[in-house]
């Protein structure tokens, strides 16, 4: 498992989601399968980075 942190996130099977709007402006948008769980990695790498 890659990000064995981000298992306890679950979300629903419509593909909607929400989030702050300030981590969402910081990642980038794609469209195509997995997107939501790219958006999750994005914000966790983001969070890291920035020491919060």
């Amino acid at each position: 498992m890659f990000f064995p942190r981000l298992t306890g996130f679950f979300q629903p099977l419509s593909g909607e989601g929400s989030g702050r709007r300030e981590a969402l402006e910081r990642i980038p948008y794609f469209t195509g399968y997995g997107v939501e769980t790219g958006m999750l990695i994005d914000i966790k790498r983001k969070k890291r980075y920035n020491g919060k």
